[in-house]
């Protein structure tokens, strides 16, 4: 997904779902970005917070877990990879992609719509108008709680399958039609992981 960030809008902050070790910001940090990261798992949270504080002063990170419905309790499966394919859904074929991770705890967590935690921090959604995503297949589910905020974002920026990673994910063509709707345009597709039987994830940019 680092190679996409070049197609954001230099000029407005981001938003980013799914932080877990704040991989990206350096990236953002490179072109001068101020950048909201979202963490559900609290451990995760807490080394962003500390890595974040001590080298990325236009970036923070707040804990939720975000989802379509506010106050939504969702068993949440915590992968043993640092967290980083953890998910509201329930892995399905990610076990034959991935057959080392294991999701050996699952939780229980409520979740927030991303409207409403832009209400609740006080976001200004006229400034952070680049959305990326990487929260392993409930990506769409994150869209269809953040319409409010849709009419505001110019770039969004997600990973996607074309198979069944987790139970009932959404695939490519999903997040075409869902998007297209709300005057968004896929401008780059670009596969970063294949396996046999044409099981392909690819990093999407959708651009208004």
């Amino acid at each position: 997904m680092k190679h996409l960030v070049k197609f954001l809008n230099k000029n407005k902050g981001v938003i980013h779902v799914g932080a877990n070790g704040a991989e990206e910001a350096p990236a953002y940090e490179s072109h001068n970005l101020d950048v909201i990261w979202i963490e559900p798992i609290l451990e995760r949270f807490k080394v962003c917070v500390k890595k974040l504080k001590s080298n990325f002063p236009k970036q923070r990170i707040i804990n939720y877990l975000v989802s379509d419905q506010d106050h939504q309790l969702h068993d949440f499966y915590i992968a043993d990879n640092n967290g980083a394919s953890s998910s509201i859904l329930e892995p399905a074929e990610h076990k034959i992609t991935y057959p080392h991770i294991l999701f050996s705890n699952v939780i229980k967590m409520k979740s927030l719509s991303l409207d409403s935690i832009i209400k609740t921090e006080g976001v200004d959604k006229n400034h952070y108008t680049n959305l990326v995503m990487d929260t392993q297949g409930s990506e769409l589910l994150i869209l269809k709680g953040a319409i409010n905020y849709l009419d505001t974002c110019e770039t969004i920026i997600l990973e996607a399958a074309n198979f069944e990673a987790y139970k009932g994910c959404p695939k490519v063509i999903d997040f075409d039609f869902f998007l297209s709707k709300h005057g968004f345009k896929k401008t780059e597709e670009s596969c970063f992981n294949a396996w046999e039987g044409d099981r392909k994830y690819y990093d999407i940019l959708y651009m208004r």
